[in-house]
């Protein structure tokens, strides 16, 4: 190579490589991904946690980006819309249910997860303990325990004489197997019968109470 070519190549490669530095330098954007069991059609259920976002000086486009999946109420479909956001690699996922937190526990072990309403964490297996949670999953403790049977007291308390009370719950969830398990006990203790009606979609909600009058 002639002695002026060479000179040049360098000189390019000189001017070139501060733009690559800085370029590699850029930070990325910090990725939340947001896994909710509700439908997309009310997706304002959401608005709160983007508005506290901004009011912690996260900008959605400028210092962080939100993915959102919506299982659109259907349990079943949780674990490949888990798989999905994993596969993004995003920074952290933020859920609205345990049953949410249990389908992205199956596809990630690494990647910290936050559930806004939390259910008996330990009996469904997400922390070690309350007081020591350990792991993966934070969030909110949305129950205490014997708050189940407080609320069948209080039930009592509005309609004297009960001996019967209705108790909706979705068999799909296994979140809600901790409330099934507290009602009964309760329910044994008060000396009241329970009537279960498994509703698994919003369309069945009309056949529950239809159910209950009968």
């Amino acid at each position: 190579m002639r002695r002026r070519e060479f000179i040049s190549l360098v000189g390019c490669s000189v001017v070139a490589w501060p733009r690559a530095v800085m370029a590699q330098a850029s930070p990325r954007r910090a990725l939340v991904a947001v896994l909710s069991t509700i439908s997309s059609t009310t997706a304002e259920h959401w608005s709160g946690f983007s508005q506290g976002l901004l009011e912690l000086g996260y900008v959605e486009g400028q210092n962080i980006d939100i993915v959102y999946r919506y299982a659109e109420g259907d349990q079943e479909r949780l674990p490949v819309l888990a798989d999905e956001l994993v596969r993004l690699k995003p920074d952290v996922i933020v859920t609205g249910s345990p049953d949410a937190v249990l389908a992205v526990k199956q596809a990630t072990v690494t990647i910290p997860i936050v559930c806004g309403v939390l259910t008996d964490p330990v009996t469904l297996g997400l922390v070690e303990s309350q007081a020591r949670p350990g792991g993966q999953v934070t969030g909110i403790l949305s129950t205490l325990e014997g708050m189940t049977g407080k609320r069948l007291e209080l039930l009592l308390e509005l309609v004297p004489g009960a001996t019967k009370i209705g108790m909706m719950f979705n068999s799909r969830s296994r979140a809600q197997t901790p409330y099934q398990q507290e009602a009964r006990a309760a329910a044994n203790s008060l000396r009241v019968t329970l009537v279960p009606v498994d509703i698994r979609a919003a369309n069945e909600l009309n056949v529950g109470f239809q159910t209950f009058v009968r």
